[in-house]
């Protein structure tokens, strides 16, 4: 199974703030969110190659990677740069033009926080193989959380057994939003077109009926602006304060 983190993304309503940092290294107690995601990730051991895309301030992305590497072993933590300094490709296109369609794919966005996603991955990547084992018509699987009040996430509607039954990319009141991760089988290569751009506008909505979720998560999305990176900080801080 690959992982396919996304962090190409520019930030732009995270600006000032981003004008010099790339959304990605932005911190959340004292760690960049690009490491808390692969730290979760390489830790869970549930993943072959483990991709990172490159766009924005590629230059500093792509040296912390190299320290991050070095710092916790190079063959044990290596990590397999896409690089769109030409041109970004999207989260559908970087599927379409990188993607492995041999193996099951996770995608997930490190502009999400969630202590529920960094605790619980393996058990997610379980329920994920269970599922797919199961139920054949299954082809991706998300993670959801609360929507948010300004309609900035993507809502998606379930019916009693999770299968997705509507999913809008924004703008759309709705009680469920997608968390920013995604478990994909091979077959859903297949339903990526050489012209989409984003996942979630582009190739979500065409999973409707073959996509579950399952499991709903405390997450908070900091590319929401510079506020909400503020207001992430506060939930580490209080979710630091409920461990002690």
């Amino acid at each position: 199974m690959n992982a396919f983190v996304m962090a190409a993304g520019n930030g732009s309503r995270l600006s000032p703030v981003t004008d010099d940092t790339p959304k990605c290294l932005l911190q959340i107690g004292g760690k960049p969110m690009l490491a808390w995601w692969l730290d979760t990730i390489f830790s869970s051991k549930c993943f072959s190659t483990v991709h990172v895309n490159l766009h924005h301030l590629a230059d500093r992305v792509e040296i912390w990677l190299g320290e991050y590497e070095e710092a916790c072993g190079n063959e044990e933590r290596a990590v397999k740069r896409i690089d769109e300094r030409q041109r970004l490709l999207g989260t559908a296109g970087t599927l379409y033009w990188y993607g492995e369609p041999a193996e099951d794919l996770m995608v997930a966005y490190p502009d999400t926080i969630s202590f529920d996603i960094f605790e619980k991955l393996p058990l997610y990547v379980e329920e994920w193989k269970y599922l797919r084992e199961k139920q054949k018509d299954l082809i991706a699987a998300i993670l959801t959380f609360d929507a948010p009040e300004d309609l900035s996430s993507s809502t998606l509607a379930t019916d009693r057994e999770g299968w997705v039954t509507k999913f809008i990319e924004k703008g759309i009141a709705g009680s469920q939003a997608w968390a920013g991760v995604l478990f994909g089988s091979q077959e859903m290569y297949d339903h990526i077109q050489p012209f989409d751009n984003d996942l979630a506008k582009d190739v979500l909505p065409r999973l409707v009926g073959k996509m579950k979720a399952i499991g709903h998560v405390d997450a908070y999305d900091i590319g929401r602006g510079v506020e909400h990176y503020e207001r992430a900080k506060q939930k580490y801080a209080i979710y630091e304060a409920g461990r002690r």
